[in-house]
């Protein structure tokens, strides 16, 4: 490559503002690189939430997609700046409950405090009866109670268990069992979104994309430099 130097001061000019636009570039590459990372995050998130809700047969072990609200909450952001030690960008959801899905709670391995009521007596918990086919809660516990029909129902065997009475549903003559009481509720960590970030394959991964986008600003920057030489 010719001598960069061997110009008039018009060149020399043009020089120093290439070598200036090196940092530039390397944000706005290194950024691009970001972004496809957290799109891939996100992607993988979206799909490890499982569908095919079935009353009975959930897992503490996997998030089950009902509403989809939770799917539909994730997004991201990235900042490049003018240099690349500005670059920054972060996956977030808008779902306040999608970091008890991710951290979980103590009880259960996890870190978040355990669930308890703020001012009721109880948590109410859906019961099958209670589910749509998606898992989503027909009726809440305050209109089931509204209903002559509806009522607390508590065993012995319950009580004894130290266990919240029941809220039914007497439909003409055969019981519904609407919703559990309880005191408490823990939750495992099982959103998987650190697990996932910190797995051996999206690591690789993200040392490719950065390489690439590394690689692609001081490509650019060097044809920028050529350029200028070949004046």
């Amino acid at each position: 490559m010719p001598d960069p130097i061997q110009g008039d001061a018009s060149d020399l000019a043009a020089w120093s503002r290439a070598q200036l636009e090196v940092p530039r570039e390397l944000a706005r590459e290194v950024g691009k690189s970001f972004k496809k990372i957290l799109i891939k995050l996100v992607s993988d998130t979206e799909r490890s939430i499982k569908g095919g809700f079935s009353p009975g047969t959930q897992s503490q072990d996997n998030v089950v997609n009902r509403s989809g609200d939770l799917r539909r909450s994730f997004d991201l952001t990235v900042e490049d700046g003018v240099g690349i030690k500005d670059v920054s960008g972060f996956m977030f959801s808008t779902a306040l409950y999608s970091s008890t899905q991710e951290f979980g709670t103590v009880g259960a391995g996890g870190s978040l405090p355990t669930i308890r009521p703020k001012k009721a007596k109880y948590l109410t918990i859906p019961l099958p009866d209670n589910l749509d086919p998606s898992g989503i809660t027909l009726r809440t516990a305050r209109e089931v109670l509204s209903n002559p029909q509806g009522f607390f129902l508590q065993t012995e065997e319950r009580e004894q268990a130290g266990k919240g009475p029941l809220i039914v549903e007497n439909e003409g003559g055969e019981l519904q069992f609407m919703f559990t009481l309880v005191d408490e509720v823990d939750i495992k960590p099982r959103l998987g979104i650190r697990d996932r970030a910190n797995s051996s394959s999206f690591r690789s991964f993200v040392s490719r994309e950065i390489g690439r986008g590394v690689a692609r600003a001081l490509e650019r920057a060097d044809d920028g430099r050529q350029g200028i030489s070949r004046r």
